[in-house]
C-alpha cells in the first residue's frame, strides 16, 4: 500500500515548478502595471534551482573556474530551454509541468552517460 503522506521528489520537483511558474505570472503582471515586486525571502529562481538539486542535477559551475568538476564544468541553463519556462524563445516543448518534468529526468539520465564524472 502506498504512502499518501510522503511525497516523492518528482512530486516535489513538480510543486516547486509549479510555483515558480506562478509567482513569474504574478511578477509579470504587476510589472507591466509599473509595480516591481522585490521578494525578500527567496528569489524566484531559487525554485526552479531547488527543482534541478532534487532531481538530480550538479550544481552550475559555469560561472566560477573553481567549482569546475575535474576541470569540467556544468552549466545548466540548457535545461531551461522549455515553452513552458519560456513560451516565446524556448525550443523544447512541454505543455505541462509533468511533461517538463520528465525531460528532467530523460536529460539527467543523458547526463550521466555522458558525463558520469559530474555525479562522482
Amino acid at each position: 500500500m502506498e504512502n499518501h503522506f510522503i511525497k516523492t521528489q518528482r512530486q516535489i520537483a513538480e510543486e516547486l515548478i509549479t510555483e515558480y511558474l506562478k509567482l513569474c505570472k504574478i511578477d509579470d503582471k504587476y510589472y507591466q502595471m509599473g509595480i516591481t515586486i522585490n521578494f525578500k525571502i527567496i528569489r524566484i529562481d531559487d525554485l526552479l534551482n531547488w527543482a534541478m538539486d532534487i532531481v538530480g542535477f550538479p550544481q552550475d559551475t559555469s560561472l566560477s573556474e573553481n567549482d569546475a568538476i575535474e576541470g569540467k564544468s556544468f552549466c545548466r541553463d540548457y535545461l531551461l530551454n522549455s515553452t513552458l519556462i519560456d513560451p516565446e524563445s524556448g525550443e523544447n516543448h512541454h505543455d505541462t509541468v509533468e511533461e517538463y518534468v520528465e525531460f528532467l529526468y530523460k536529460e539527467l539520465e543523458i547526463l550521466k552517460k555522458e558525463a558520469p564524472e559530474l555525479f562522482q
